[in-house]
């Protein structure tokens, strides 16, 4: 049957991509499916502030007259700026366990990207720096906790089949918080010592000031992760739009600033696991859903480690200790158990740190690329 790879034109293709994961996911019931809002909000090239400096296409595959694939192709300039690389990306794929489909869509999707100047294509990775990223190759047994990536078992042949490659590993880990899960006494001491320092002050995320706390947050994050394979800077209104989300659903001791001298060095944002919420909702589009959230939230059980980062220049005074035992003592009062991801398989440091506490792999992700000649 003929294959044909086509852009998302109209309102009617626009609805059967947004509709095919339900296809492609029938009857698994590890699935969460993404919420219509938060689809729609990042692919939203009017209103969401990544696509003012990024630009990009949806695509539709279909075989006769069903929709079989979906995937977009986009370039962040941030992105090409910061590191002087002409890459870009594919994301939000799905496609049946057909090959020929795969290759139709990840074709087009290089076409597209080779014509604007791209050189290497990677993903899948969302638009957003917060979103999801890379292809589940371990842990189908268990649902994926908010806003990580979850596909079939057959993704990754599909795609090496396809002649991508892996560019990257990344690792999920999970621990209990219960009191018979380990604390690391060493680490506490020096958060003791660091917390008696009067330079060094702890503060919540200060809600009534979205804008000014939304640019301090977006400047430690640009400085702690520019190194980080994959990093793109984050502007204020990106930034923002995270702020303005996390704080419907996040308490907050969940969301800590450590500053030095009355200036913010380093950040702590831990999220409920939505997915639980999710799940029982099974998709249900509709901005209700959203306003009852908040009284929902107390009755999810896990949570994620979303970021936890300290400018360089600070780290030899302890805070990342600090932050990682005023995370543990605030989370116990709220959760049963903590995810942190996803952590590069080769940051050695953070990998070490996340496993004193107890945390284990149980999930691996990778991020696959192929060379556009």
């Amino acid at each position: 049957m003929a294959i044909a790879v086509r852009p998302v034109a109209t309102w009617r293709d626009r609805r059967a991509f947004m509709r095919l994961p339900w296809r492609i996911y029938a009857g698994d019931a590890n699935w969460v499916p993404m919420t219509a809002r938060l689809e729609r909000d990042q692919l939203d090239t009017r209103r969401h502030p990544f696509w003012r400096h990024g630009r990009g296409v949806l695509l539709l595959a279909y075989r006769g007259d069903e929709p079989a694939g979906r995937i977009t192709a986009h370039i962040d300039d941030n992105y090409i700026a910061h590191w002087s690389e002409q890459a870009g990306w594919f994301g939000f794929f799905e496609c049946i366990d057909d090959k020929a489909v795969a290759a139709a869509l990840l074709d087009a999707a290089g076409a597209w990207l080779r014509h604007e100047g791209i050189r290497v294509m990677r993903g899948p990775a969302s638009p957003s720096a917060f979103g999801r990223f890379g292809v589940l190759t371990e842990g189908f047994d268990t649902p994926p906790v908010f806003m990580l990536s979850y596909n079939p078992p057959y993704y990754p042949a599909l795609l090496e089949g396809c002649g991508l490659t892996a560019a990257k590993e990344l690792l999920a880990h999970t621990r209990s918080t219960l009191p018979s899960a380990p604390t690391p006494a060493e680490l506490y001491a020096i958060a003791a010592r660091v917390r008696r320092n009067p330079r060094v002050t702890v503060r919540p995320l200060d809600r009534s000031r979205v804008d000014g706390e939304s640019r301090q947050v977006a400047e430690i994050y640009n400085e702690c992760w520019a190194h980080n394979w994959g990093f793109a800077p984050v502007t204020v209104a990106e930034m923002k739009a995270v702020v303005v989300s996390v704080a419907r659903f996040v308490p907050d001791e969940l969301t800590t600033l450590v500053c030095y001298d009355g200036a913010p060095v380093g950040m702590s944002v831990v999220v409920p696991d939505l997915n639980e919420l999710f799940a029982r909702l099974r998709g249900v589009r509709g901005v209700f859903n959203w306003l009852r959230a908040p009284w929902l939230v107390r009755r999810i059980e896990g949570c994620r480690a979303v970021i936890i980062g300290c400018k360089p220049r600070y780290r030899r005074l302890g805070i990342p200790a600090l932050q990682y035992c005023l995370g543990e003592t605030h989370v116990r009062r709220h959760f049963s158990r903590i995810e942190f991801s996803w952590v590069l398989d080769d940051n050695t440091l953070t990998n070490q740190l996340v496993s004193r506490f107890g945390a284990a792999v149980y999930k691996r992700y990778r991020v696959y690329e192929r060379t556009l000649e």
